[in-house]
């Protein structure tokens, strides 16, 4: 059985985000929908309304009032709401290069790492704990949409403090979840967002092999099963699709992006690139300046 790709979505790209502010956006809005799919963005999402089900990398859980969700870039998700009562979340989108890294603050931010794998993806809040999270989430919207002095100073004390109430409900044992924190062997089930999370390194079959404690057959088969694709075919359209979009919207180098991509070699990046899209990194750039495309 052939899975459907998830949809890959450059957050920069967005009519949200705002070139030359801080990385970051809020939104408030009625999902009914949200194919799978995944950002370069980390996400926290509040559900304040309605009842529905999120997947996260395969294992889906209820959505309801109080559901609090923490994606880090390129986990795989997608939202279902039920046909009655549409799921009403706020949503901040940022990237985790906003957050300070001083000393004092490496043990939090370590484990804001794991979420997805030593920690659930999702919790469900008592009232309480949703009310204060609500809180700090129209906060963020109403700064987000402002032009006032300290704007991102505040918006990203707000995300830190929102964050915060997440891990310490989690670690203080407050919280619902139907997911037990992941042990640390990694399960075949978790192949392919693997992958998605690690293929702008120089990964490669042996490696996942060990990773996943199966042989480097084993895991081929599998993955052509899972995906319709062989390895190298599914992680060169990733790395292809990322180059597409800093292409269009940045003024890095060739160079620079094959290495942001994962390819160790420009003439690789280059030879891979017109096999997939049918011409070279710099023909295409030329063609989205002249065509005005941003979001390939």
């Amino acid at each position: 059985m052939v899975s459907v790709l998830p949809v890959y979505q450059d957050a920069k790209q967005t009519n949200f985000y705002r070139s030359g502010q801080l990385p970051l956006y809020v939104l408030h809005n009625v999902k009914v929908r949200s194919p799978l799919h995944y950002h370069d963005f980390a996400e926290l999402s509040l559900v304040i309304e309605g009842l529905g089900s999120e997947k996260i990398h395969g294992k889906t859980h209820t959505m309801r009032r109080g559901t609090v969700s923490f994606l880090m870039p390129h986990h795989i998700h997608e939202i279902q709401s039920h046909p009655e009562t549409p799921i009403v979340l706020y949503s901040c989108m940022f990237d985790l290069a906003i957050l300070t890294h001083s000393p004092d603050e490496q043990e939090w931010i370590g484990d804001l790492l794991k979420v997805g794998l030593e920690l659930p993806s999702y919790y469900q809040l008592n009232e309480k704990q949703t009310l204060e999270m609500e809180s700090f989430m129209v906060n963020l919207k109403e700064e987000y949409e402002s032009n006032r002095y300290g704007r991102n100073t505040y918006l990203r004390t707000k995300l830190t403090e929102a964050l915060l109430l997440m891990l310490r409900c989690h670690l203080a044992g407050h919280t619902e979840t139907e997911d037990p924190p992941r042990p640390k062997k990694r399960h075949i089930g978790e192949l392919v967002p693997y992958v998605h999370q690690h293929y702008n390194e120089p990964i490669n079959l042996r490696e996942i092999s060990q990773v996943f404690h199966s042989s480097s057959s084993s895991i081929s088969r599998l993955f052509k099963q899972v995906t319709g694709q062989n390895f190298t075919v599914y992680l060169h359209t990733l790395r292809i699709h990322r180059a597409l979009s800093l292409l269009a919207s940045t003024d890095m180098s060739v160079t620079d992006i094959a290495e942001e991509v994962g390819f160790q070699h420009t003439r690789s990046f280059s030879r891979v690139f017109k096999e997939i899209v049918g011409m070279n990194p710099k023909q295409y750039r030329v063609l989205a300046e002249e065509n005005g495309i941003s979001n390939p």
